[in-house]
């Protein structure tokens, strides 16, 4: 099918001062023409769709044939080119008795909705760092219609279900688990928990899985069955225990996140209440002096296994010596944590005897959830499970997969390679004269 439109256009410029571009494009921009040839378009195929099975209007026979016209109906559509209103025709079968619209065998809409994809995905795009009456305000920059804070609230929550987390079979040799939380207006919780975990391999740090409000082993069995760690993967995290059971199958490492270390140290020192800040912090500070000193050792003599094992031993001793130590003053819960996560916090080093690098630290995940907290953590936002997890897979497959991201995008918005669809347009001539003339 064919569809040829003739355009007049004419522009008026006063002739005595220069005119800045920015006011051209705006008034070539506000004409629509756009909106104006799409709406030409989808109007000439509904009218041949018409004649094709009623034949042309009057025409002598007309009566005798099994399609006849049946009044028409309108609709109003949103696109990313603007607001588009349609009449459309509608015929009747007298066969089957049955009514339906011609137009609808040539082009699909999304079903009985105003907002059509293209601008559906446009505002969750901009959802993705906007909040909800932002993306209104924004979008009305560039169509004369947006959708609303609650449409735009629906979508997210339907296009981030069914945006694809590709954690099957990607067998990571290392994952990186990290939770946080936000307010909630969820019945029945104080907070909404957020659980993510990515992997690393070489250059790649794919997103492998994201919850809102279910426990750790919900998402480890997930992991699991999409094989998406390898029989032996180290797992870095903050080191708490609920991520070290859900992962615990026997056979993986678990690094304890060693600044993570640090904080918890002096948090246990602080509940137990026995010392004073500038005991505490100098604590802290040996803990630190000894774990650093064997990820040194394990940076600059990574070709000398024996003398890492000899360092990892000597480490292992001085947190059997600070374990020691504060239980003597009566600091229970900090020698408990010292002694409940010693091998965790020198699995790298472990590993590096091995010749297998694996991160000491969690940073990676965490400027992940730096993502997180610039759209979600604001203190007026109140999520509900299911609509805070949409948006969580959306924000973190752009960030973690952006190509992955795009080729979704794309492919809501109309834009996927091969396109069908082609166009051509060619001006002929252009007059330029004075307005008199």
């Amino acid at each position: 099918m064919e569809v040829q439109i003739t355009v007049h256009f004419t522009l008026d410029i006063p002739e005595n001062k220069k005119i800045p571009i920015e006011q051209l494009t705006y008034s070539v921009h506000n004409l629509k023409l756009e909106k104006h040839i799409v709406q030409t378009v989808v109007q000439g195929i509904n009218h041949y769709g018409v004649e094709t099975r009623c034949g042309e209007r009057s025409k002598r026979g007309n009566g005798e044939l099994q399609f006849q016209r049946a009044g028409t109906t309108t609709r109003d559509i949103v696109t990313i080119i603007g607001e588009i209103n349609l009449k459309l025709s509608k015929v009747k079968d007298t066969y089957s008795n049955k009514t339906s619209i011609p137009l609808y065998d040539y082009i699909t809409f999304d079903g009985k909705r105003k907002y059509q994809p293209d601008i559906s995905m446009a505002a969750v795009d901009l959802a993705g760092k906007l909040s909800y009456r932002d993306v209104v305000k924004t979008t009305e920059l560039f169509i004369d219609i947006s959708p609303t804070p609650t449409t735009v609230n629906q979508r997210v929550v339907e296009y981030g279900a069914r945006i694809p987390i590709n954690s099957e079979n990607a067998n990571m040799s290392i994952g990186v688990c990290d939770g946080t939380k936000c307010h909630t207006q969820e019945p029945g919780y104080k907070e909404n928990n957020i659980h993510v975990v990515m992997g690393i391999d070489n250059e790649k740090k794919p997103l492998i899985g994201i919850t809102v409000n279910k426990p750790w082993n919900e998402i480890a069995k997930k992991v699991e069955s999409d094989e998406a760690f390898t029989e032996y993967a180290a797992i870095v995290s903050d080191g708490e225990q609920e991520i070290r059971t859900a992962f615990s199958d026997g056979k993986r490492h678990f690094q304890m996140d060693l600044i993570h270390a640090f904080r918890v140290l002096g948090f246990k020192l602080w509940e137990d209440k026995r010392l004073d800040f500038e005991e505490r912090k100098q604590l802290v500070n040996e803990l630190k002096k000894v774990v650093l000193s064997l990820k040194n050792v394990v940076v600059y003599h990574k070709e000398d296994p024996e003398r890492i094992k000899a360092k990892i031993s000597s480490t292992i001793d001085e947190f059997k010596r600070i374990a020691k130590e504060l239980t003597e003053k009566y600091c229970y819960k900090a020698a408990k944590f010292i002694r409940d996560y010693s091998n965790s916090m020198v699995t790298f080093a472990k590993l590096a005897v091995e010749g297998i690098e694996i991160p000491w630290t969690s940073n990676v995940i965490e400027r992940l959830m730096g993502e997180i907290s610039k759209r979600i953590k604001h203190k007026w936002m109140r999520w509900t499970t299911r609509g805070l997890e949409a948006i969580l897979r959306l924000i973190l497959v752009r960030y973690t997969n952006e190509s992955e991201y795009i080729s979704f995008r794309n492919e809501i918005m109309g834009r996927s390679i091969p396109n069908e669809i082609s166009c051509a347009v060619s001006i002929n001539e252009v007059v330029v004269k004075t307005a008199t003339g």
